[in-house]
This record gives structure tokens, C-alpha cells and sequence, in this order.
């Protein structure tokens, strides 16, 4: 049981760091969180662990039950138990959180490879609070390993079917929070699933205003450009927003294609061009 918490104390803050990594979020993570949600307390867990003999703060009690069909371990847990089954709980929270806010604002690719994840991450925790809380259907069975056994499935799943250690989104990520163009995504309804840090500085939106709404209604300039035609290789269209508005974008729609090949939305990127408009325009006042 002892050698178990050497696995046991790695899983949560291995599973934290992968979905931080996985998401692009690891930035946020200073070194005071990184020393003590990934060191100090599993280190603490693991010493209280091998400690047990004298302090009893993991296992107040351990007996041998042999009322089943087997013989197991029956265990009365300690509040250093407690402790670290909570520290486990909101590592699992922080997790699911990142991966559920992932897996909305993510396209059809990425979307499955968070369901897989968020199914192989979910799975094992329900069998341990099951057997943690003895709702478990066979009691004292820890049915933990069991919920693994589905996790390994569901990952299995995702790491051949959808590429999801290959396919990582964090250059995506990269991509587009660095470009100096806005860039808004848009479904198969023309509604704005995903938008990078320039489109929030060009227009002032925050992501939870605009995505989910019909562009239209949030860049009504944008909606006859929408209407036109235009192939798989993407069109450009240079205009200013309103005549009142001293501004000028260049327009580029791209298509986005699934690996099917069905068509799943629209790539709007505006390129701030006023700086050259203005040139252009000085240069020919120069030459009238």
C-alpha cells in the first residue's frame, strides 16, 4: 500500500502539468504554485506515508477484511488522507476547467482530443469517489484501477484516432496570439467560435461578448463581405468600415476544411492597412 503513493502522489500534479502544457496555460504558473502543487505536497504526502507507523495521519487503521470472496486491506484514513484527497480533488478541477473551457472553444479536430482527454482524466476519479466516499457497488474494492483501465481507452483512442500528442494546439496557440492581424473564426453559421488578442485591441471585444454571436451582429461592416463567393484559397478585399471611421482593413476569408473535406467555417483575418493608405494617398497628393 505504501509503494502505491509513489504512483498515487505523481498522478495529479503529472495530470495538472500535461493539461496546463496541453492548453497552453502553463505561462500562468509561477514558481511558488509550481513548488507547491507539484513538490511540496506530494513530498509531505509521501514522507507522511512511509511515516504512517508512528504519526497514523494517513491510515489511523488498517485491518485485514476477509467477509468477501478475498481477502483486502480495509482502511480507516487519516486527515493527512483528507488532505491530500482534496489537493487531488482541485488539481482534477483546475484540469477539467482547462479542458472544458478547451474542448468549447476548440475546432472539430482539437474538440475530440479534449473530449478523450477530459473522458481519461474523469473516469478513474469517479471509481475513487466511489470507493473514498464506500458508495462503491463492491465494497472496500478500490475500483480506481478499474477506472484506469477505461482512461487507457479513451487516451488510447485519442493518441491513434485523433493524433492528439502529435497535434498539439500550443503553435496554433502561439500563432495567434502574436499576430499583429485580428483573427476571428467562424462556424458554418457565421458565428465567432474562437478570436486572438489583436481582434480584442482592434474592436474591444472580450472573448465572452463576441464568441457564440453571429458576426454580423458584433461587425456588421463584415456581413457583405461574408456573402461573396469565393474558393478554398481564401479572397482579399481591402475597404474601410464607415465612412466616418479613419481606418482601413484588409479583408482575407479562407474556408476551413475538415480532413473529410467538409466545409466547417470561415478564417476572417483584417490587416490594419491605414498606415499605407495614408501613404498612398499623401504620395498621389504629391504628384497632383
Amino acid at each position: 500500500a505504501k509503494v502505491q503513493y509513489f504512483g498515487i502522489v505523481t498522478v495529479p500534479a503529472a495530470g495538472l502539468g500535461f493539461v496546463l502544457y496541453y492548453t497552453n496555460q502553463i505561462k500562468r504558473l509561477t514558481r511558488r504554485h509550481f513548488i507547491l502543487f507539484f513538490f511540496l505536497i506530494p513530498a509531505v504526502t509521501l514522507s507522511l506515508v512511509w511515516t504512517n507507523g508512528i504519526t497514523g495521519l494517513i491510515w489511523k487503521k488498517i485491518e485485514l477484511n476477509s467477509s468477501g470472496p478475498f481477502t483486502i486491506l480495509d482502511f480507516t484514513h487519516g486527515p493527512g488522507f483528507w488532505f491530500y484527497w482534496a489537493y487531488s480533488f482541485v488539481s482534477l478541477l483546475i484540469g477539467t476547467f482547462l479542458l472544458t473551457q478547451f474542448v468549447v472553444r476548440s475546432q472539430q479536430l482539437y474538440r475530440a482530443q479534449g473530449i478523450a482527454l477530459l473522458v481519461g482524466a474523469l473516469v478513474p476519479w469517479v471509481g475513487n469517489g466511489l470507493y473514498v466516499f464506500n458508495l462503491s457497488p463492491f465494497p472496500l474494492l478500490d475500483l480506481t484501477p478499474f477506472g484506469f483501465a477505461v482512461s487507457c481507452g479513451a487516451i488510447g483512442w485519442g493518441l491513434f484516432r485523433y493524433r492528439f500528442l502529435d497535434l498539439v494546439p500550443i503553435a496554433r496557440s502561439m500563432v495567434m496570439e502574436h499576430m499583429s492581424d485580428a483573427v476571428f473564426v467562424l462556424d458554418t453559421q457565421c458565428r465567432v467560435v474562437d478570436l486572438n488578442p489583436s481582434a480584442h485591441q482592434f474592436f474591444g471585444f472580450t472573448a465572452s461578448e463576441i464568441i457564440g454571436q453571429p458576426v454580423g451582429h458584433v461587425l456588421p461592416f463584415l456581413t457583405n463581405f461574408l456573402l461573396i463567393p469565393f474558393d478554398g484559397a481564401g479572397t482579399q478585399v481591402a475597404f474601410a468600415p464607415a465612412s466616418d471611421i479613419q481606418c482601413h482593413f484588409r479583408l482575407s476569408l479562407t474556408k476551413l476544411i475538415n480532413r473529410k473535406g467538409d466545409y466547417t467555417g470561415q478564417l476572417v483575418i483584417l490587416s490594419d492597412i491605414t498606415a499605407q493608405k495614408h501613404a498612398e494617398e499623401a504620395l498621389k497628393n504629391v504628384h497632383d
